[in-house]
């Protein structure tokens, strides 16, 4: 029997083989959706990555086992419960950062730092996406 899925939780996932620029290959990764559909055979995750390209508003860092990492927000998908999220690494301990994470998702985030506010030209001034 598995341990409730949580979101926060961080689990080691094999992602297998995708096409594009999707992070592939086994990778841990963090549930952002609300605990309520978490008795739901599928949940949302987002891939972490300890190195990004280029930084931008939608690649959320945060520390994990004491090392800098970041939720990779565009990548998001649906997981099998049973089949994917068999190894729980540890939990987000913060709960701003783990609510942070859905609006992420969706674009709702605070407003982007400064030195990466200029990567997007259609993020406005006021840091919303339209």
């Amino acid at each position: 029997m598995h341990r409730p899925v949580r979101r926060g939780d961080i689990y080691r996932i094999a992602l297998g083989d995708t096409k594009g620029h999707k992070t592939r290959g086994s990778h841990y990764a963090v549930v952002v959706q609300a605990d309520l559909y978490n008795v739901l055979s599928t949940a949302l995750v987002v891939p972490l990555s300890s190195s990004v390209k280029r930084p931008a508003p939608f690649h959320v860092p945060l520390q994990v086992l004491g090392k800098r990492t970041y939720a990779l927000v565009e990548q998001l998908r649906a997981v099998d419960v049973n089949r994917r999220l068999k190894e729980h690494i540890t939990s987000i301990i913060d709960s701003g950062i783990a609510r942070r994470l859905p609006l992420a998702v969706i674009g709702r985030v605070a407003p982007p730092r400064a030195d990466i506010c200029g990567y997007f030209s259609s993020v406005p001034a006021g840091g919303r996406w339209k």
